[in-house]
C-alpha cells in the first residue's frame, strides 16, 4: 500500500511541469492574438443621424386651393392613382360661368362689327381713289381748255394788231379792225369763263378731299373704338376663363395621393387650403439630418446603413446606402445629407418611411479607439 502511494506521487510529480507549459503556451498565444487584434483589426466609426426619411425623387407635389369657395365635388381618396390634370376638387362656379358666357357673346358680336367696318374703310378708300382720279382728270381738262383759250386770245390780239397797222396804212378797213376787236373781247370773255370753271372745279375737289379725309378719320376712330372694345372683351374672357379654371383643382403631376384633406361637398374652403399631396412614381432616396459637428466628417461616397423604424433591424436587418450629397450650411440646427439606396433591398421601401442613418466616417484599430477614449476622458484634453 505504501509502495503504491509512492509510485502515484512520483507520477504526479512527473506530469505537473508538462501541464504548466501547455497552459503557459495557450495563454501566450491568446495574448498574442489579442494584441494583434487590438493593433491590426479595424473597427468602423459611424456618425448617426438625428432623423432620416425615405423620399421619392422627383419630390411630392402639394396641392392647395387657389381660391376660396364652396365644394361641389371632392375626389380625394388616399392611395388613389392619378394622372397629371385629373380633377381632385371642384368648387361651385355658376356665377363666373354665367359672366364668362356673357363676355363670350360680347366678344363674338364685336368681331363681325369690326370686319364690316374694315370692309367699309376699304371700299371708301377705293372710292376715294377713283374720285381722286376723276376729279383730277376734270381739272386737268379744264386747265387745258384755259390754256387753249389763252392761246386763242394771243392769236386774236396779234391779228388785231396786224389789222390796226394795215388800217393805218389804208390797206385794212375800219370794219375789219372792229371785228377783230370784238373777236378778241369774245375770246377774253370765254377765257375768263373757263378760268372761273377751273377755279370752281379745284374748290369742289378740295372740299371733296376734306370731306373724304374727315370720313376716313371718323371711320378710323370707329375702328379704334371697336378694336379697344375687342381687346377689353378678350382680356375679360381670359380673366373669367382663368377664374372658372381655378374653381377646378387638378393633379399637377401623375402619382398617388399620399395625403388628403377631410372635406365634404357643401363645405367651404379658404384660399390656400392644402387638400392633397401627390407622390409621383419616382426613385427613392434617403434624406437624413445630422448635427453641425458632423460637418467635415461626412463626404460623398461614404457607405451607410439605414435602420427603419417600422422594421426593427434586429429582426428585419438594415438597408445599405451611400452618400450622394452633403450640405455645407446649417439649416434649422442640422445639415442635410442625401443618400442613394443600394440595389437589392428586400424590405418593402416606400416614400415617407422614417428611420436612423449611420454613415461610416472612418475605421481604426481597437487600440487606437481605446487610446482616443482615454484621451477624451482626460480632464483638460483638447
Amino acid at each position: 500500500m505504501a509502495r503504491a502511494f509512492a509510485l502515484t506521487t512520483r507520477a504526479l510529480a512527473a506530469d505537473r511541469p508538462q501541464g504548466g507549459r501547455v497552459a503557459i503556451l495557450v495563454i501566450s498565444l491568446a495574448s498574442i492574438a489579442w494584441v494583434a487584434w487590438m493593433v491590426l483589426a479595424r473597427v468602423p466609426i459611424h456618425e448617426t443621424s438625428v432623423q432620416g426619411r425615405l423620399e421619392v425623387l422627383p419630390p411630392p407635389s402639394q396641392v392647395d386651393t387657389p381660391i376660396a369657395g364652396r365644394i361641389r365635388t371632392a375626389l380625394l381618396d388616399v392611395g388613389r392613382t392619378v394622372a397629371a390634370g385629373d380633377v381632385l376638387l371642384e368648387l361651385e362656379s355658376d356665377v363666373p360661368r354665367a359672366q364668362l358666357e356673357r363676355a363670350r357673346h360680347q366678344l363674338a358680336a364685336l368681331g363681325p362689327e369690326l370686319v364690316a367696318l374694315e370692309k367699309e374703310i376699304e371700299a371708301d378708300a377705293t372710292g376715294v381713289s377713283a374720285g381722286d382720279v376723276a376729279g383730277r382728270a376734270a381739272i386737268r381738262e379744264q386747265l387745258a381748255k384755259v390754256r387753249a383759250a389763252e392761246a386763242e386770245i394771243d392769236h386774236a390780239a396779234a391779228e388785231l394788231a396786224r389789222l390796226e397797222k394795215l388800217g393805218q396804212a389804208g390797206v385794212s378797213s375800219t370794219a375789219e379792225v372792229d371785228a377783230a376787236r370784238a373777236e378778241l373781247a369774245r375770246k377774253r370773255s370765254a377765257r375768263e369763263t373757263l378760268g372761273h370753271s377751273a377755279d370752281a372745279l379745284v374748290a369742289a375737289e378740295r372740299e371733296r378731299d376734306a370731306g373724304r379725309r374727315a370720313r376716313a378719320s371718323e371711320l378710323q376712330r370707329q375702328k379704334a373704338v371697336i378694336e379697344g372694345s375687342l381687346a377689353a372683351a378678350r382680356a375679360e374672357v381670359a380673366r373669367l376663363e382663368l377664374e372658372v379654371a381655378q374653381h377646378t383643382v387638378r393633379a399637377p403631376v401623375a402619382g398617388e395621393l399620399g395625403a388628403v384633406a377631410r372635406v365634404q361637398p357643401g363645405a367651404m374652403v379658404a384660399i390656400g387650403t392644402r387638400i392633397a399631396t401627390v407622390v409621383p412614381q419616382g426613385t427613392l432616396r434617403v434624406v437624413a439630418e445630422y448635427p453641425p459637428r458632423s460637418i467635415g466628417r461626412l463626404a460623398v461616397g461614404q457607405a451607410a446603413t439605414v435602420k427603419l423604424d417600422g422594421f426593427p433591424w434586429t429582426r428585419y436587418g438594415t438597408v445599405a446606402a451611400s452618400v450622394t450629397r452633403v450640405a455645407s450650411e446649417v439649416r434649422d440646427g442640422t445639415i442635410r445629407v442625401e443618400l442613394a439606396l443600394a440595389p437589392g433591398a428586400t424590405l418593402p421601401l416606400v416614400h415617407g418611411m422614417t428611420g436612423t442613418v449611420e454613415i461610416e466616417v472612418e475605421a481604426m484599430s481597437p487600440m487606437a479607439l481605446v487610446l482616443r477614449s482615454l484621451v477624451d476622458r482626460t480632464p483638460g484634453a483638447p
